[in-house]
């Protein structure tokens, strides 16, 4: 099977303070599928979500309307929850462990450097590019990924709950579950900047269900951009409800007996789907 993410979108970073983007994000794959409007705007992110593979969901205040969270719903959450603040006070001052002279050391570090090879000159969507392959092995990138994983949690340093030795074994368990192709990036030969990203993997399903004669899963990834530097308009929705209220609000008893009903549809509806595949894999 194959599994598609896109994503399309407006970005307008001429306020590095203050980043504006209007977006579309979908997901289809597996049988599933999920839509959702993304707008960013003076420090709130609207959300409206219009598709869910969970019915059950459908019966719930959040489809179809646009949701709103603010830096202060964060932290009024955090407290609901009885977390720490620290740790979004730290990212309000920018005190993110991950700054440019830690980046240049770790690609110092893996010799990242040689991992780019160029693969010549073409033309896309009009406009000269040449591309570069990048490609790394799994065992370079698990150690990436656990490097920065410690690094990261200089950020959530008050959360007892964060196991680094455990998300390292998770992270080595994953990439056991997938194969990584390059990655290939478009760069324009006039302007420099970046025009395409390609990426893809095979899920090793296999490696999940313990039967050998499973099929791989293909997931690629596609990000293009196009008119960079040029001002958009962005705009904020016209109404929104915070997601600080939905949380504070309780279901009914009947939106509850509704969320029940859909997930029993929900099981009814794929339950045909569950035999055929135990009937072809058994």
């Amino acid at each position: 099977g194959t599994m598609k993410l896109t994503v399309n979108s407006k970005v307008d970073k001429t306020n590095k303070e203050n980043l504006k983007m209007d977006g579309q994000i979908s997901f289809e794959g597996l049988g599933l599928k999920a839509d959702a409007d993304i707008v960013l705007l003076d420090k709130i992110t609207y959300i409206k979500i219009k598709q869910l593979p969970m019915l059950a969901l459908s019966n719930m205040p959040i489809m179809g309307k646009w949701i709103s969270i603010s830096e202060k719903d964060m932290t009024d959450i955090f407290a609901m929850t009885g977390q720490s603040t620290s740790t979004l006070e730290k990212l309000k001052n920018n005190k993110n462990p991950f700054d440019e002279n830690y980046l240049i050391s770790l690609i110092d570090k893996y010799n990242l450097y040689k991992i780019v090879k160029s693969e010549g000159n073409s033309t896309k969507d009009g406009i000269a590019v040449r591309t570069y392959k990048f490609t790394i092995e799994k065992s370079v990138l698990a150690e990436m990924y656990k490097e920065l994983l410690k690094k990261s949690s200089e950020m959530y340093d008050d959360n007892p709950q964060l196991n680094i030795e455990e998300m390292s074994k998770l992270i080595e368990r994953g990439l056991e579950m997938i194969e990584i192709e390059p990655l290939y990036i478009d760069i324009g030969k006039s302007d420099k900047m970046i025009k395409e990203v390609r990426f893809g993997m095979d899920i090793l399903m296999d490696k999940i269900t313990n039967k050998p004669d499973t099929k791989k899963t293909h997931v690629s990834m596609i990000i293009k951009y196009f008119n960079v530097n040029k001002a958009v308009n962005i705009v904020s929705p016209t109404e929104s409800t915070s997601i600080l209220e939905i949380m504070k609000g309780p279901m009914s008893a009947a939106q509850v007996k509704a969320n029940d009903a859909s997930i029993r549809a929900y099981l009814t509806q794929i339950r045909p789907y569950a035999e055929m595949y135990f009937d072809k894999n058994n």
